[in-house]
């Protein structure tokens, strides 16, 4: 099941979130600090490694209160193999932070791409800088157009029902 994969991601882009509650600033932001490497290891009950996520922010721009990146994410399997990379735009206006939802794609389900024509409705995810224990927030939806060498395909991702569950202090290495 992918249910707790999803679970895996959606936490873990709560959590880029974690130094902002305080703040409308977009630079404060993970996923909007220029030359940033974010890394989420994922355990299982036995503290034994099952993934790790990979996120390298490049490109950083802010022009007229928009601030935008370039943002590459690279799953890695319990074995340290990666196979599957993507490349998604986060933006951020307001103090709410906008991401791009190719990257929501649960880890193996992405479309190896190759030389395949893409085509995606632009569709961002939201995450607002000032949550709470109980809020909803937005739904998305993205849609993907693939032409692979003739073969037409057709991927619709809906990710519905989200809502805040509560807030607390993650203590890791890295610090609280």
């Amino acid at each position: 099941s992918k249910l707790p994969t999803m679970k895996c991601f959606l936490f873990a882009s709560l959590f880029f979130l974690s130094i902002s509650a305080k703040s409308q600033d977009c630079k404060t932001y993970y996923l909007l600090q220029n030359n940033k490497i974010i890394e989420t290891t994922f355990y299982n009950k036995k503290g034994k490694v099952t993934a790790k996520q990979v996120y390298t922010v490049s490109d950083y721009k802010n022009s007229g209160g928009v601030a935008t990146a370039t943002v590459n994410s690279e799953p890695f399997d319990k074995n340290g193999k990666s196979d599957n990379k993507s490349t998604g735009i986060v933006k951020c206006t307001g103090g709410v932070m906008m991401m791009d939802m190719k990257m929501k794609m649960p880890e193996g389900q992405g479309p190896k791409l190759g030389t395949t024509d893409l085509k995606t409705e632009g569709m961002f995810l939201e995450y607002p800088s000032k949550i709470n224990a109980g809020e909803s927030l937005k739904d998305g939806h993205m849609e993907l157009d693939l032409d692979n060498k003739g073969m037409q395909q057709n991927i619709l991702l809906d990710i519905t029902n989200r809502k805040v569950e509560g807030k607390e202090d993650i203590t890791t290495t890295a610090g609280t």
